[in-house]
């Protein structure tokens, strides 16, 4: 039986069965076992909440990164529009000095 795949071959996924209450059954917790569930349940949550402290703490970096670039933006275009407001007081005072003429 050849096992690879052809060009004009479609790969069907198996077939999938209910579980059964026997099956269920075996993977659950013992029933007066609560006290260590809870305990690896925090155990598990402690990884997730350090890798989440590095994450917050890049995710800060980044927004402090941007923050100061776009400060950087906004001080170049408060200079770009005094810079124009200049340009345009002087136009007006060319402008109306050619009109007087």
């Amino acid at each position: 039986m050849d096992l690879e795949p052809d060009s004009t071959s479609i790969t069907v996924a198996r077939e999938v069965t209910a579980a059964s209450d026997e099956d269920l059954a075996s993977r659950r917790w013992p029933a007066g076992d609560h006290y260590s569930s809870r305990k690896m349940a925090k155990e598990r949550v402690k990884p997730v909440e350090e890798d989440d402290k590095g994450l917050l703490l890049t995710m800060g970096k980044q927004v402090k990164e941007l923050h100061a670039a776009i400060k950087i933006m906004f001080d170049a275009w408060k200079k770009s529009e005094t810079w124009s407001k200049n340009v345009e007081a002087e136009l007006r005072v060319v402008t109306s000095e050619l009109q007087t003429r």
